[in-house]
C-alpha cells in the first residue's frame, strides 16, 4: 500500500511540473473570447474548442517536446541538430528485413513547410553496406514525392546513415509509404516498404512566407523573384523565367536556351548558407527555386543579392579564317571572341581563340573546302589577368580536316551577365 502511495505520489508531482506550451494559452483566451457569453454548455463549447485547437491541421504547431532521434550527429549540419536537441521530430522505428540479411531501418522522420526528412539506417552483417546501391521514393495518397539525400557509413562499413530530403507531402496526408528497391553484392536485389503514419502534431510551421514579385529584365525575356519560405529546417526561393507562351514559340521556332542564375540570400548584412537549388522546364516555362540554410531568429534585414546569369544560347554566326590568320576579333551577344591563329598540322586544322573565361562555345564546327567538320576537341590552354581585372582563356580547337578554304560556325554559346542588384525582402 505505501509503494502504490509513494507511486501516485511521484506521478502527480510529474504531472504538476508539466506546462502547456505558451502559444497553446494565447490561442485558447483569443478563441474563447471572441465567442458570445452565454450560461448554456459553457464545458461543452469550450472542450470543443480545445480539441479543435489540439487538433488543428495547421502547421503552426511547433511546440513538440519529443524523443531525439540517435545516432545522426555526423550527417546532421547545424540547424537539423539544434531541432533534433529540442525533440521536433517523430520517431518512427519500424524496419525490413532483407532476405541477404541486411535491414533497412525508418528510425525518424522532420516535416517542417519547406521539406520532409527522413532518417534511416541500412544495416548489412555480409559485405560492405558501400557496395550496396538504395534506390527511395515516397508514395502518398495522389502521388509520388521526390528526394535527395547524403550519408555517412561508419569505420566498419557494416552501417550507414542516412539523411534524405523530400518534398513536403499534401496537407491531406496521413498514411505513406516509403519504397525503396536494394541492389548489391552476388547480383542481389530486392524491393520493400514501410507505411507510416504521418504525425501531424509534429510538424514545424514556417516563420516567414513572403511575396518577393520582383522583376528583372533579361534580353527578351523577365525573370521573377516569387516567394520566399523560411522553415525551422530550410529557407526556400522561387522564381520563373519568361512566361509559358515564351516557352511555347521558343520550341516551335526549335530555339533553345538554358539558364544559370547566381544570387546570395543576406539576412542580418550576413551570407546565408546554400543548401542546394534546382532549375525546371515545363508547359508553364522555367521555374527556379534556391535552398538555403535557417534563417536567424534575431532577424532585423533581408534581401536577395543578384549577382549573375549565365545563358546558353542558340546563334547562326560564321566566320571566314585565312590560313595563318592573327588576332581576328568578333562579337557575340556583348562577348568577344578573338581567332589568334589558325594552321594545320599533321593531317589536322588548329584554329586557337581567346575569350573571357565565362563564355564556351558549345557547338562549333568548321566548314573545310565546303564540307562542314565536328570538333574534335579542346585542347586547354592558359589563363591571363588583364588590367581591368578580367580573366581570358585561350585554348586550341582541333579538327580532323585540312583544305584551302575554312570558315568557322558557331551554333550556340554560353556566357555569363553581371547584374549586382539588390532585392530588399519586406519583413512583415
Amino acid at each position: 500500500m505505501v509503494e502504490i502511495e509513494q507511486i501516485l505520489a511521484s506521478e502527480r508531482e510529474r504531472l504538476n511540473k508539466l506546462e502547456a506550451p505558451p502559444e497553446l494559452e494565447i490561442r485558447l483566451r483569443n478563441a474563447l473570447g471572441e465567442r458570445k457569453k452565454t450560461k448554456k454548455n459553457i464545458p461543452m463549447v469550450a472542450a470543443i474548442l480545445i480539441c479543435f485547437l489540439l487538433f488543428s491541421y495547421n502547421y503552426d504547431v511547433i511546440a513538440y517536446y519529443g524523443k531525439i532521434i540517435l545516432g545522426y550527429d555526423e550527417v546532421m549540419n547545424g540547424a537539423l541538430k539544434d531541432l533534433n536537441e529540442q525533440g521536433q521530430g517523430q520517431e518512427i522505428n519500424k524496419r525490413y528485413n532483407f532476405k541477404n540479411g541486411a535491414v533497412l531501418i525508418l528510425d525518424g522522420i522532420m516535416l517542417d513547410e519547406n521539406r520532409l526528412i527522413v532518417f534511416h539506417t541500412l544495416e548489412s552483417t555480409v559485405g560492405n553496406v558501400d557496395d550496396y546501391n538504395l534506390f527511395l521514393s515516397m508514395k502518398g495518397m495522389l502521388r509520388y514525392y521526390s528526394q535527395g539525400g547524403h550519408g555517412k557509413s561508419n569505420e566498419e562499413f557494416t552501417k550507414v546513415k542516412w539523411v534524405y530530403d523530400f518534398e513536403p507531402p499534401y496537407f491531406f496526408e496521413r498514411n505513406l509509404t516509403l519504397n525503396f528497391d536494394l541492389s548489391g553484392p552476388n547480383q542481389f536485389q530486392e524491393s520493400g516498404s514501410i507505411e507510416f503514419k504521418l504525425d501531424r502534431t509534429k510538424a514545424m510551421g514556417y516563420s516567414i512566407k513572403q511575396n518577393i514579385d520582383r522583376e528583372l529584365e533579361l534580353k527578351d525575356t523577365i525573370i521573377r523573384f516569387e516567394t520566399i519560405t523560411a522553415s525551422p529546417t530550410q529557407t526556400v526561393i522561387n522564381g520563373s523565367i519568361g512566361t509559358a507562351l515564351e516557352f511555347l514559340n521558343n520550341v516551335l521556332q526549335n530555339r533553345y536556351y538554358r539558364f544559370g542564375l547566381e544570387y546570395d540570400l543576406i539576412a542580418n548584412g550576413q551570407i546565408v548558407g546554400r543548401q542546394g537549388g534546382g532549375m525546371s522546364t515545363s508547359t508553364k516555362g522555367i521555374e527556379f527555386e534556391g535552398r538555403f540554410d535557417p534563417l536567424p531568429q534575431d532577424l532585423e534585414e533581408l534581401a536577395i543579392k543578384f549577382n549573375t546569369v549565365t545563358e546558353s544560347e542558340s546563334v547562326d554566326i560564321a566566320i571566314d579564317l585565312e590560313r595563318n590568320e592573327q588576332d581576328k576579333s568578333i562579337e557575340i551577344e556583348g562577348n568577344e571572341i578573338i581567332v589568334n591563329k589558325v594552321y594545320t598540322q599533321n593531317d589536322k586544322t588548329y584554329v586557337t581563340i581567346t575569350t573571357q573565361d565565362h563564355v564556351l562555345l558549345e557547338k562549333v564546327y568548321l566548314v573545310v573546302d565546303g564540307e562542314q567538320i565536328s570538333l574534335e576537341k579542346t585542347i586547354p590552354g592558359e589563363e591571363e589577368k588583364s588590367l581591368d581585372a578580367k580573366i581570358y582563356y585561350q585554348r586550341k580547337l582541333e579538327f580532323l580536316a585540312t583544305g584551302e578554304k575554312h570558315k568557322l560556325l558557331i551554333k550556340k554559346i554560353r556566357y555569363k551577365k553581371q547584374f549586382n542588384e539588390i532585392i530588399k525582402i519586406p519583413l512583415n
